[in-house]
């Protein structure tokens, strides 16, 4: 069965079935799931890196409505509906909603979504009289280097549903790096290789991503996908208490079980249950089917940290910045360690390659490629 001649921005039940008719890569959509070679066609005959590289590794594809997925680590060969319907089925749980939820375990292999492509406005600026406090992309927060808000237009592109986790960086590498990893306890709450990985530097990250044929997110690509389609300060909404349940932020409960110190900014208002990271997909997702998108640990980006009105490249909007200007590599998402403002959509911090902390983790990409 032969695949898409073009890859539609939302791709259909029947065209999720004809990609993975060629083969290993996993494919949601709605009850549909199925599984191929490791030379998975994508649409108009493109292939994963991964794919491409001799299935080292199995990754998961999800598309249609982002909220549906399935455990990526069940290999399937030449299924047909039924048989993908039954076993869809047997992996997953439904919440109150009917919608399937994603059965997680410490081997779980990378989930990710197709990131529809489209234009959408990057960044943030403060309440005028033309944009008062409400609108698109208004932010009473948001600092200088935010700005100013811009168009930009991406292609489809894959996204990690999850932060990757220790587990996963442990399989592919022999090594856990994390500050706080697997089988410590912490506020009662005992870490898993579920956890995020952290403690990881840009540079770890580009090395261990390389080797998997995967990228990580240019900052317009997060911050695309992290929005969702929304225009407000954060996802779930313009007031920081919509993040409760959908975000892992310092706390009312990281004080009360002995984090930080008398100058620690925290959001005593909010209990979400972890004094330091938690397992991912353990809050609620975005609209694309994204978890910890705000919170649970920074992510790194691909570009330096340059300003908004240098240009872009087209495809996948990485910032082209003369590298002699800057030291930096972007951060975006908040974590488990800072309050409400840190996990803006529009909130971008920076370090340098090198620099690795129990703060900061990765969520891995994909490119399309043909």
């Amino acid at each position: 069965m032969a695949a898409p001649s073009a890859p539609p921005l939302r791709p259909s039940r029947r065209d999720l079935l004809r990609w993975a008719a060629a083969g290993t890569a996993l494919v949601a959509a709605g009850p549909i799931a199925t599984a191929c070679s490791s030379s998975a066609a994508l649409p108009g005959g493109a292939t994963s890196g991964a794919a491409r590289r001799g299935g080292r590794l199995r990754v998961g594809i999800v598309g249609g409505s982002a909220k549906d997925s399935l455990d990526a680590h069940t290999p399937v060969t030449h299924p047909d509906e039924a048989r993908v319907i039954q076993l869809y089925d047997t992996l997953a749980t439904y919440d109150t909603n009917f919608r399937v939820q994603l059965a997680l375990a410490e081997e779980t292999a990378f989930v990710f979504v197709l990131i529809p492509g489209g234009a959408f406005r990057l960044g943030a600026m403060r309440p005028n009289d033309r944009n008062p406090e409400g609108s698109p992309n208004v932010d009473p927060q948001t600092s200088g280097e935010e700005g100013p808000v811009k168009e930009v237009v991406l292609a489809p592109f894959f996204l990690s549903k999850y932060e990757m986790t220790q587990g996963q960086w442990r399989r592919f590498t022999g090594k856990n790096p994390s500050q706080y990893g697997a089988g410590a306890t912490f506020g009662g709450k005992k870490i898993s290789l579920l956890n995020p990985v952290e403690q990881v530097s840009w540079e770890d990250c580009q090395e261990v991503l390389g080797h998997l044929g995967l990228v990580l997110p240019t900052e317009a690509q997060w911050e695309y996908a992290a929005r969702a389609g929304t225009g407000t300060v954060w996802w779930t909404g313009d007031k920081k208490e919509t993040l409760q349940g959908a975000a892992n932020l310092a706390d009312g409960f990281a004080r009360r079980n002995g984090a930080g110190g008398a100058g620690w900014t925290v959001e005593d208002w909010m209990d979400d249950g972890y004094l330091l990271h938690a397992p991912v997909g353990s809050f609620k997702p975005n609209g694309f089917g994204l978890h910890d998108v705000a919170g649970n640990v920074h992510e790194w980006c691909r570009d330096w940290y340059g300003e908004y009105d240098m240009p872009v490249r087209p495809g996948d909007g990485e910032r082209r910045v003369p590298v002699r200007e800057v030291q930096d590599r972007v951060i975006r998402g908040g974590s488990y360690g800072k309050p409400a403002v840190s996990a803006r959509s529009a909130y971008r911090g920076g370090s340098t390659p090198g620099y690795g902390g129990g703060l900061l983790g990765l969520r891995p990409a994909m490119v399309i490629t043909k």
